[in-house]
């Protein structure tokens, strides 16, 4: 499984602002060479999911909404990524629908992919490295 680039740069930038304390979007894409136009949405989708307080207009911080322990992996994930694997997921009817097992194995499959990251908090990830990172941007 691949992650979406944007629940990429939505676990970067909470990282960046669980070590930072608060940042502008610019200093966040900067840091990460990233575009700061595709940032700016991803803030956007990580304010509307109540994982960052942003407030509004040129150089104003952001900051999380809530504790980096509060905040894990799996819930950022299910904000962002898609989960309908097959058909199935998606309500479409495939002919097999009610004689297969796969919408089973890959729900099972979904579900502990999730469960291993609703284990990993944002504070988990913190280290000497990322916290360096915000040193030399902000």
């Amino acid at each position: 499984m691949k992650l979406q680039q944007r629940t990429d740069f939505a676990l970067r930038a909470l990282l960046f602002l669980a070590d930072s304390g608060g940042a502008t979007p610019t200093a966040i894409a900067d840091a990460h060479g990233i575009s700061a136009s595709h940032l700016a949405k991803v803030m956007s989708a990580l304010s509307a999911a109540g994982f960052v307080r942003a407030e509004r207009g040129r150089g104003k911080l952001a900051t999380l909404a809530r504790p980096a322990e509060d905040i894990t992996v799996g819930d950022v994930v299910r904000t962002f990524e898609p989960f309908d694997l097959a058909e199935c997921f998606r309500g479409d009817q495939c002919a097999l629908t009610r004689r297969c097992n796969l919408q089973r194995a890959l729900g099972d499959a979904r579900d502990a992919f999730l469960a291993i990251l609703d284990e990993v908090s944002l504070a988990s990830l913190q280290t000497r490295t990322t916290r360096q990172l915000t040193r030399l941007r902000i």
